[in-house]
């Protein structure tokens, strides 16, 4: 009983993480009411920074995205034309600048991985025993070292972005919604991993204990 419930539960764990990944990889590349919610963060409640480019919202109040451009840079000096940027996006434009482009990649891989260990959890016997829950094993932690790793570096630019803002003067906070899809993406990995780590150990103890076959 114990073991159909992790497998579920692992299951259900991937199937999550897999479209909070999606979400934050999509962020940009339409007009769509929806996917315009999700966006990194936000300056005077107008200009929004996602995966691939700049979200505006024009007269009427709906939001206008650029061109989609991949690994698009959190770099506001360029980004925009006004003369009243903070100094500091300008002195320190490169941090700004790679820490996107470094998480963009590592968003790009995590959701790669994230999909593959979708396949190899749904395969009957994939996730099982030692030598075939490897590779899950190794998809699951894949995921999780790369989503997370990208979540750190967007946090990190935008929380010190907004403060930069703010401080200036500005309106500025972050996406909630691309947020909570960024952390709850590497945290359900996270739970997967440990789901399939019990299972694995629990199936191991009823092939050599045959008599808790029931656990």
């Amino acid at each position: 009983m114990l073991r159909k419930f992790l497998s579920c539960l692992l299951v259900v764990c991937v199937m999550g993480a897999v479209t909070a990944l999606v979400f934050v990889n999509i962020s940009g590349t339409s007009n769509d009411n929806f996917i315009t919610n999700f966006y990194f963060s936000e300056v005077e409640g107008t200009y929004r920074w996602t995966m691939y480019g700049v979200c505006q919202q024009v007269d009427n109040g709906a939001i206008q995205c650029s061109s989609p451009s991949p690994a698009y840079p959190y770099s506001p000096a360029e980004n925009f034309s006004f003369n009243n940027i903070p100094e500091e996006f300008r002195s320190q434009r490169n941090t700004y600048y790679y820490l996107l482009r470094i998480a963009y990649g590592f968003f790009l891989v995590g959701l790669l991985f994230s999909v593959l260990s979708l396949i190899v959890v749904i395969l009957p016997g994939c996730s099982m025993g030692h030598r075939t829950g490897l590779p899950a094993t190794t998809m699951l932690f894949m995921t999780f070292l790369f989503a997370t790793v990208a979540a750190t570096l967007d946090t990190v630019a935008h929380m010190k972005g907004v403060r930069v803002f703010t401080n200036a003067g500005f309106r500025a906070n972050i996406g909630r919604n691309m947020f909570i899809c960024m952390w709850t993406g590497a945290g359900l990995m996270f739970v997967a991993a440990c789901a399939l780590g019990i299972r694995n150990r629990l199936h191991q103890t009823k092939m050599m204990h045959p008599r808790m076959a029931n656990v």
